[in-house]
């Protein structure tokens, strides 16, 4: 049943440990201090728990029970021995290369389908109203990894005290498990975060099952016809840019003639050159996502957080580096593995002095400010999304590329 708006006010307003949580008071179950003694203490003194503070408290403690469980599965899956640079560069090129078999079986795929393929069908591909949870897109497959690897990268920063030595089957086995561990380790917080913030509900009350679902079906029916109607209006947009940009000789050769960074087979060279007709719409529509109009008159003003650079040179700058993964989706062949250092080849070395000389030269930025692009680009902590930070340090000579979320428009200096 349906709650009034009036119910809904009252429920937020005595929303306890929703409010605890998102002041940083309590620790949710996929953040480290996490402890479920604090959970229950703070329960116990609320003087009139509401219903979501329960259902609140109820989500906390099942989902650090399965947040202890994947942990658990980490620890029995240790990363593979191998210089820090080795491992790096393996547990990147898992990913890189699962998310491009999965783009490349799913262009395979729309290929060999028969008749148009249709906005709608493209947006009901990812959003259902009731669909199958099981069924993943492979949109969703590539999100998932790469939201996923944060959690390797984040391991990989702590001291390593021992390693593990096991036969190159099992290192193999190791890898892509976590690379399933990690994936299933987002949709967890991910769940988690619908269930503090959305108020979803876990049922536990039939023990073979286990339900998430919405505290409040009308307005989450709301919210996803809200995000179906933003997929709309995004294929609306690709397909008008597509029209412009077959249409008009103009605007294609401004971007087929426009400088960008290109990386060159087999050793990896970085070179300046131009962007090739399959990836030029792609950047051109991107580059199109990654502003807003309203935000067109301040576009050109500094940036004290990002050393002065506007928030147009920054686009631009992103749009002369997406070219590279292209480039690297294209020259590395999607070969069968049988060894771990394979994965490799999916995450060359980019150099950092190579990377700032070419990007300055098709940017005209000072190589000051290139650096200061790359360090805005390249991955920190845990809590940094891959999608805005494609680029993982290797040291402090190089960069290692995070192929399909350097390629994707990015968002982060409007976030910031």
């Amino acid at each position: 049943m349906a709650q009034s708006p009036l119910a809904r006010v009252h429920n937020r307003m005595h929303e306890t440990l929703r409010r605890l949580f998102l002041e940083g008071k309590l620790k949710g179950p996929s953040q480290k201090g996490f402890d479920p003694q604090q959970w229950q203490a703070t329960f116990r003194q609320i003087p009139s728990p509401s219903t979501a503070d329960q259902r609140h408290f109820e989500a906390a403690l099942w989902f650090g029970e399965q947040f202890n469980q994947l942990r658990a599965y980490f620890d029995a899956n240790p990363l593979p021995p191998g210089s820090p640079e080795e491992v790096l560069r393996r547990v990147v090129g898992v990913v890189n290369r699962e998310c491009l078999t999965a783009i490349n079986t799913a262009q395979q795929t729309l290929t060999a389908s028969q008749g148009p393929v249709t906005a709608s069908d493209i947006i009901e591909g990812r959003i259902t109203l009731a669909g199958n949870v099981n069924k993943a897109p492979p949109a969703q497959l590539i999100e998932s990894a790469i939201d996923g690897l944060r959690f390797d990268l984040e391991a990989l920063q702590r001291p390593r005290t021992s390693l593990s030595e096991f036969d190159v089957p099992k290192q193999l086995l190791h890898l892509r498990r976590r690379v399933n561990f990690t994936i299933a380790y987002h949709i967890l917080e991910e769940e988690w975060l619908e269930c503090i913030l959305q108020g979803w509900i876990v049922n536990t009350a039939d023990s073979d099952t286990i339900q998430l679902r919405p505290g409040d079906p009308e307005s989450a029916i709301a919210r996803v016809v809200s995000e179906y109607r933003d997929g709309m209006l995004l294929q609306e947009m690709n397909s008008l840019a597509r029209s412009i940009f077959n249409k008009h000789s103009a605007v294609r050769d401004r971007v087929l003639r426009s400088k960008v960074v290109r990386w060159r087979g087999p050793e990896g060279t970085l070179v300046l050159g131009y962007p090739s007709k399959q990836m030029a719409f792609p950047i051109y529509v991107s580059r199109l996502s990654a502003t807003e109009p309203d935000l067109e008159p301040f576009t050109q003003e500094p940036l004290s957080h990002r050393g002065g650079l506007t928030l147009l040179q920054l686009v631009n700058a992103w749009a002369a580096l997406a070219s590279i993964s292209w480039d690297l989706s294209s020259q590395i062949p999607l070969i069968d593995i049988d060894n771990p250092s394979q994965f490799e080849r999916f995450a060359p070395l980019l150099p950092m002095d190579a990377l700032i000389s070419t990007l300055s030269a098709a940017t005209e930025l000072t190589p000051s400010q290139c650096e200061t692009v790359i360090d805005t680009l390249t991955w920190r902590t845990v809590r940094d999304s891959l999608w805005f930070r494609p680029l993982v340090k290797a040291g402090d000579k190089h960069r290692i590329v995070v192929i399909p979320a350097l390629r994707a428009p990015n968002r982060v200096w409007l976030r910031s």
